[in-house]
């Protein structure tokens, strides 16, 4: 009995392995090469409880992924308390790929 439970557990991890590898491959042979400038924007507006989750989150991801992947993750403020707008300026301490935006700069930078 725990010969076949051990052998069930090698096949679904070798299983997950070969998956991920090939998820790995196909990622890579069909990244665009040429569009270097992405942006993730993260709208924050009052009442955003989970502020520091959805940044961090994110910015684990850029990590993950690669940061040449993406560019900047931009957290624009639309109307955030005082509280999470120091939240959001801490992780912007943190990573360095991490901007705050006001709605205005938001929209004189990219507007264009």
């Amino acid at each position: 009995m725990a010969e076949n439970l051990r052998e069930f557990i090698v096949i679904l991890l070798s299983s997950f392995g070969i998956l991920y590898i090939y998820k790995s491959i196909l990622i890579f042979l069909l990244r665009n090469k040429y569009d270097k400038e992405i942006y993730i924007v993260i709208p924050v507006n009052k009442g955003c409880e989970n502020v520091e989750q959805i940044i961090r989150s994110s910015a684990e991801r850029c990590e993950i992924m690669g940061k040449n992947r993406w560019e900047k993750i931009v957290c624009v403020d639309y109307g955030c308390t005082e509280e999470e707008k120091t939240v959001i300026l801490n992780l912007c301490e943190e990573y360095s790929f991490v901007e705050y935006m006001t709605v205005s700069a938001f929209a004189k930078q990219f507007s264009a």
